[in-house]
């Protein structure tokens, strides 16, 4: 999985459609994803059945060891889509 900001999501999936050579969507359905991505909020968890509500905050500890797991996945897909495909916590956090 890889998150970027919403600013950066059409043009950072613009890439991987390339790279996939798959086609691009229309401009409306663009504008339709876009839309429901920035209406459902970081926190809403209103797609997952008994979820509803915002979650609280991931422990630092779960975190750290989350990203030292994927780290060697993380630098094999970095090597595959380009340093432009990679981030760390605190550039998600920071946007």
């Amino acid at each position: 999985m890889h998150a970027v900001p919403l600013s950066d999501a059409r043009r950072d999936a613009q890439d991987v459609l390339r790279w996939l050579e798959l086609p691009e969507p229309e401009d409306a359905v663009w504008t339709r994803v876009l839309a429901e991505h920035s209406n459902r909020g970081h926190n809403s968890r209103s797609r997952v059945q008994g979820c509803a509500g915002p979650r609280p905050p991931m422990l630092r500890e779960t975190r750290d060891l989350l990203q030292r797991f994927y780290a060697p996945w993380n630098a094999m897909l970095a090597q595959q889509l380009g340093p432009r495909f990679t981030w760390t916590y605190e550039e998600l956090k920071a946007h």
